[in-house]
């Protein structure tokens, strides 16, 4: 075996200790892969996002497979929010209608329901 060989070997054991799926502590959690960032032509179209789907796919198989939990993150924006008003953002970063919560519409992770006038703006 030769050094290379042996230094990859020892840096891959490490990873499997390290990144082990321990259930009821480990979730995966999937940030901004939506339409308004992966979609030819979004308003805040990230190319290379589309990239990452095919190894996404399979973490979240991976991981539904061992029934731990895969949670997903979505980026809207609100007027009310100083530092989002304006360009570059289009209609699909938009928050829906209706309470916020889980399952249910974004609320911009604002405090309370009609947040936006203070200082966590």
């Amino acid at each position: 075996v030769s050094e290379h060989d042996a230094i990859l070997e020892a840096k891959l054991k490490v990873i499997d200790q390290t990144h082990r799926c321990v259930t009821g502590k480990t979730a995966l959690i999937v940030i901004d892969m939506q339409h308004g960032f992966i979609d030819e032509g979004a308003s805040l179209e990230v190319t290379a996002a589309r990239d990452i789907i095919p190894n996404l796919t399979a973490l979240i198989d991976a991981f539904r497979s061992k029934s731990a939990p895969v949670i997903f993150t979505e980026f809207i924006y609100a007027d009310n929010v100083p530092c989002l008003r304006g360009d570059p953002f289009g209609t699909e970063h938009l928050f829906g209608e209706g309470e916020p919560g889980f399952g249910k519409p974004s609320s911009n992770c604002l405090i309370g329901h009609n947040a936006g006038t203070g200082s966590e703006s």
